[in-house]
């Protein structure tokens, strides 16, 4: 629970780092929520139409998304630029919503959600990387810049090789 509220809590927040166990929790919360509407629908069965609630529902519900991608691909000391291979997927399900769409559309479609995917189960790098330090490790941000200032001042290197 702890990361759902945390990644609701950072929706704006591009700069730092995030956990993949924030994005499977996350990702199990909006699925679960997503089920609501159809389980309402199904329990009042007035017959009525609940694509336009859904659709609603899922808008409020990948707000957050964007943000958790790039802090995921922060956590592997990728630039968030790397997000915007995502595009092509929100593109074409927004623009042909309803639609069929050809092969290669549906290929280059597939590939963007596999390769997003792959970024946000794939483990982060450990210790300090240049967009801060490692969401896992429970030390002060600050404690990795000095520790290895410190460390090549003293010519100690092997003692904080694993931050550095």
């Amino acid at each position: 629970m702890r990361s759902v509220k945390s990644t609701v809590a950072n929706t704006f927040r591009l700069s730092g780092r995030s956990r993949r166990s924030e994005f499977i929790f996350y990702w199990v919360a909006v699925a679960a929520v997503g089920m609501i509407p159809f389980v309402l629908h199904e329990a009042i069965s007035y017959g009525g139409d609940i694509g336009r609630s859904v659709f609603v529902l899922s808008a409020i519900l990948l707000i957050p998304f964007p943000a958790l991608l790039v802090r995921r691909l922060h956590d592997q000391n990728r630039s968030g630029w790397w997000a915007f291979a995502w595009a092509p997927a929100v593109l074409t399900g927004i623009v042909k919503s309803g639609e069929p769409i050809g092969l290669a559309l549906g290929i280059l479609v597939g590939l963007g959600n596999l390769l997003v995917l792959a970024f946000l189960l794939w483990p982060g790098s450990t210790g300090y990387n240049r967009f801060g330090p490692s969401p896992r490790a429970n030390v002060n941000s600050s404690f990795p810049p000095k520790a290895c200032r410190a460390s090549r001042m003293r010519r100690n290197l092997e003692a904080v090789d694993q931050y550095c």
